[in-house]
């Protein structure tokens, strides 16, 4: 591959040709990471950066999917009796909100309270001294929701906050968005790298298009067996702090308003004016995931010590994502307890868990490893031309 300089307005400009290789994925029938306690330790290092992510395993899923007349012991050491895991047995939902992504779009939900002035749940300011133009919605409008918005945020909330932490939670679920054929903000799902991309439409059917140039080692295919490919690809820089910002503001604009001023130093931490660790935890359903995007917020029914008093679920496709709030005296949970879930038709049938605690503000931008079956594939070589 020559390069080949041509003069131009602004000087001598390189053209170098160089091979596109296109994947096209049809009928997809799985699509999850990797997901073993043996991979996370050995990608550790790869996945979350150590200055910034305390990465710890937590049981996979298979033991907490109970027979009859079983019990199980659970991350944190609780045996549950048959059927009932601890988690139901300690927490209680207290809101719910869900959007369909793809087909027709539900009516808008205006959550909070309607009242004249407007008040501000986040900053506590009340018109005039804020305005209310902008829609504010709750859950992330980047990824589908066209349904859900809220009364109770304020213009500068809504940008100089909100817009900063669902940037985060876009670019941290941004290789598995652009997997899902799932509707977006901007239609269908493209995640970017430094020159290759991964693509899907927006009508909730495949394919799914991956473009890689060559050289560019920022998205690795590797054909792991016969329907099955494993890529590797970068993501974009995030702030992990700000992906569990995002899940707890969204958490707070969903929550009844009497059980705010409980959750006040939550608040605090959204905003910037207090600090602690968050714990997250990340949950691969095995499969082409459902086509919903949603938000469950469940609270204690009695103080348990070294358990979170508030937990937010955001689901979205294959991937459910906890957030476990810290106690009032901002300490982290030390282990998290997950709800019971049945298994997914979709082999390997069993969830992963990955659980790791966010010490600092820092941006990073690790791999993601992510498997996927899938039906048919054609594949196309073609020359570009491309600049220095």
């Amino acid at each position: 591959m020559d390069p080949r300089s041509r003069a131009g307005k602004f000087g001598v400009v390189t053209v170098r040709t160089r091979r596109q290789r296109t994947l096209r994925l049809d009928s997809l029938d799985m699509a999850h990471p990797k997901e073993r306690s043996r991979a996370l330790k050995e990608n550790a290092g790869v996945l979350w950066e150590p200055n910034s992510i305390e990465l710890t395993a937590v049981t996979p899923f298979e033991t907490l999917v109970l027979q009859p007349g079983t019990s199980v012991v659970t991350p944190g050491g609780v045996v549950a009796p048959s059927g009932v895991s601890p988690f139901d047995q300690s927490y209680v939902p207290i809101v719910w909100a869900e959007a369909p992504l793809g087909g027709k779009q539900q009516k808008a939900v205006q959550h909070g309270q309607k009242r004249t002035p407007r008040r501000c749940r986040f900053c506590h300011r009340s018109e005039p001294a804020v305005s209310f133009k902008s829609k504010a919605h709750v859950l992330p409008q980047g990824l589908g929701n066209r349904a859900h918005l809220t009364w109770e945020e304020c213009d500068e909330c809504n940008q100089s906050v909100g817009s900063p932490l669902e940037d985060d939670l876009l670019k941290f679920l941004g290789p598995h968005r652009s997997m899902m054929p799932f509707p977006t903000k901007a239609g269908g799902s493209k995640h970017k790298t430094k020159r290759s991309s991964i693509a899907s439409k927006s009508d909730g059917v495949p394919p799914i298009t991956v473009s890689i140039f060559e050289g560019d080692p920022s998205v690795k295919v590797t054909r792991l067996s016969n329907h099955r490919l494993q890529f590797e690809i970068d993501t974009q820089p995030y702030r992990p702090m700000g992906v569990a910002k995002a899940v707890a503001r969204m958490a707070l604009a969903l929550m009844p308003k009497e059980k705010l001023d409980g959750y006040d130093y939550v608040r605090e931490w959204v905003r910037g004016e207090v600090e602690t660790k968050p714990r997250l935890t990340m949950i691969h359903i095995p499969g082409p995931g459902a086509a919903k995007l949603g938000l469950w917020v469940f609270e204690q029914r009695e103080q348990l010590i070294g358990q979170s008093p508030l937990v937010a679920c955001l689901y979205f496709g294959g991937l459910v994502l906890f957030w476990h709030a810290p106690t009032p005296s901002l300490e982290t949970p030390p282990k998290p307890l997950l709800p019971r879930m049945p298994p997914s038709p979709y082999p390997p049938h069993v969830y992963g868990a990955t659980s790791w605690i966010v010490t600092s503000d820092a941006k990073i931008a690790p791999k993601q490893t992510i498997e996927m079956g899938y039906g048919s594939m054609t594949e196309q070589v073609a020359k570009t031309k491309q600049g220095p």
